[in-house]
């Protein structure tokens, strides 16, 4: 599975680099809730793809973080529930990792990184708001 590729070409088919726009786009129903610890999840339901955002999270770059981590889970692992904790981030499972990879991908554009040369990775990350975590899933080629 090439998930960088997937991103890309999701994020150039719908012209939008937003992953709740990009949820609009592909049917997915999505809401914001309050859910305690957890910061979203993804669910499928008789072929419905849901998500639910943590409405507790205030900062929007957190809040897409979130939502793209659950979108990539709806592309990525569609007949699968997953939940997504404030330490998934950190998660060594490889559904948890492929869905970073696919919000890091999505949500980061290679071309950030030819804009800003000799930016660090911890510039650029504070540059476009998404902090440096997201960066460790972030590939360029």
């Amino acid at each position: 599975m090439e998930i960088k590729r997937i991103a890309n070409e999701l994020a150039k088919k719908y012209d939008t680099r937003d992953p709740f726009i990009l949820a609009d786009y592909l049917n997915i129903l999505h809401k914001e809730h309050y859910l305690g610890n957890m910061s979203g999840y993804y669910l499928s339901y008789r072929g419905e793809k849901c998500i639910a955002v943590n409405s507790s999270i205030d900062n929007i770059y957190q809040k897409k973080i979130v939502m793209a981590h659950e979108v990539g889970h709806a592309v990525l692992h569609e007949n699968n529930q997953c939940m997504f904790y404030s330490d998934t981030l950190f998660s060594r499972s490889r559904p948890e990792r492929e869905a970073n990879e696919f919000a890091a991908e999505f949500l980061i554009p290679d071309s950030i990184f030819f804009e800003y040369p000799d930016y660090t990775q911890e510039q650029i990350s504070r540059l476009i708001g998404y902090g440096e975590r997201l960066m460790w899933y972030k590939t360029i080629k």
